[in-house]
C-alpha cells in the first residue's frame, strides 16, 4: 500500500485530533496508508516546517503564521480584524481559501491541500481578566510564531514571546509569561487550572492551520492517491468549519463549567484603535494578496 507520513504540534487532547485522526483513518481506508505523527516536540512551531524541507516528513500541519516565511503576502491572512467565522464557514469558501494559498507556497515547491480551523485567539492567564487595555501595557505575551503576531502585540502595547506549543506549561509555571495567547483547545490542553482566566476580544486574531504537503511527493503518488489524499483532506477537515467551531465553544462551556472564568470583551473599539497603524501597514505591503483575500472571502 503507498503510505504517507502527516506531522502536527498539536496536543494529543486538543478537539482538533478528531479531525486529524479521522482523516488519516479515512485515507488509509482509501488506500493511502497515513502515518500520523503527533510528536509535540520535533514538530513544534517552525521546526515542523524545517522537517518538511527536509523531507523527512511529507505533511505537516502548521500556524498559518509560518506562512509568512514561504511567501510574506500571506500575512494577510491573519491580520487583526480580519476575515472569521463568518465568511469561511460559508460552504466553498474555505476551499477557494486553500487554492489561493496553494498559489503562493506551491512555486516553493510546497503545495497547500487543506485549511483547519484554528481558532479566534484568546488571553489565558493565573491572575485576572483583562478589564481594559490599559492593563495589558508591558506584559509579556505567548504567541505561535514571528511576523504578524509579534506585530500584533507590540502594537497593543505588550511584550510577544515566541513561543511553541510543547513550551507553554513549563514558562507558565516558572513565571516567564503574564498571558498566553492561544485558542481555546490550546488553553485547557496545555493550561487548565494553572490558568484559570481568559479574555477574550472578539475578533482580534483570527488563525487558522494549513495542510502542506511536499510538491514532489505529492506529484510521486499513483494518481489515485493523489486524488484520495486532496478529496479526503477537503471533506474531512476543510468542510468541517462548522464541527470545528462548535469544538471550541464547547470547549470553553466547559472550562466554565469546572470553575474558569471568561471574559468577553464587549467594546473592542479601543483595541482596534491600537491596530489601525499594523493594519494599514499590511495592506499597504501587499495590496493585491489583500484585496485578492477580501474577494475570496466575500464570494466576489
Amino acid at each position: 500500500m503507498t503510505s504517507i507520513s502527516m506531522a502536527a504540534d498539536i496536543p494529543s487532547a486538543h478537539p482538533r485530533m478528531v479531525q486529524f485522526r479521522r482523516l488519516a483513518q479515512r485515507l488509509s481506508a482509501g488506500g493511502l496508508r497515513c502515518d500520523l505523527l503527533l510528536d509535540g516536540e520535533r514538530f513544534a512551531g517552525t521546526r515542523s516546517m524545517a522537517a518538511l524541507a527536509r523531507g523527512e516528513v511529507d505533511a505537516v500541519w502548521v500556524n498559518a503564521s509560518h506562512l509568512e516565511t514561504v511567501a510574506a503576502p500571506l500575512s494577510v491572512l491573519h491580520e487583526p480584524f480580519g476575515h472569521a467565522d463568518a465568511q469561511w464557514r460559508v460552504p466553498g469558501r474555505a476551499q477557494a481559501l486553500v487554492s489561493w494559498v496553494d498559489g503562493y507556497t506551491a512555486p516553493a515547491g510546497v503545495r497547500t491541500l487543506a485549511v483547519m480551523r484554528g481558532a479566534d485567539q484568546l488571553f489565558a492567564s493565573a491572575r485576572s481578566t483583562i478589564a481594559d487595555i490599559a492593563q495589558f501595557q508591558g506584559q509579556r505575551v505567548r504567541v505561535a510564531g514571528a511576523g504578524m503576531y509579534e506585530s500584533l502585540m507590540r502594537a497593543l502595547g505588550a511584550e510577544p514571546v515566541v513561543m511553541p506549543i510543547p513550551d507553554i506549561p513549563g514558562a507558565f509555571t516558572d513565571a516567564k509569561l503574564d498571558q498566553v495567547f492561544t485558542s481555546p483547545g490550546g488553553w485547557q490542553t496545555q493550561l487548565g487550572n494553572q490558568a484559570r482566566f481568559a479574555t477574550w476580544v472578539p475578533g482580534l486574531m483570527f488563525i487558522t492551520y494549513f495542510l502542506l504537503c511536499r510538491s514532489d511527493r505529492l506529484a510521486a503518488l499513483p494518481a489515485a492517491a493523489r486524488d484520495t489524499m486532496m478529496r479526503t483532506a477537503q471533506r474531512e477537515v476543510t468542510e468541517a468549519w462548522r464541527e470545528m467551531q462548535d469544538d471550541d465553544a464547547r470547549t470553553l462551556e466547559q472550562a466554565v463549567a469546572r470553575g474558569a472564568e471568561v471574559r468577553t470583551v464587549d467594546d473592542a473599539a479601543p483595541w482596534r484603535e491600537r491596530t489601525v497603524a499594523l493594519c494599514q501597514q499590511v495592506r499597504s505591503r501587499h495590496p493585491e494578496a489583500h484585496a485578492q483575500l477580501k474577494a475570496i472571502a466575500h464570494g466576489s
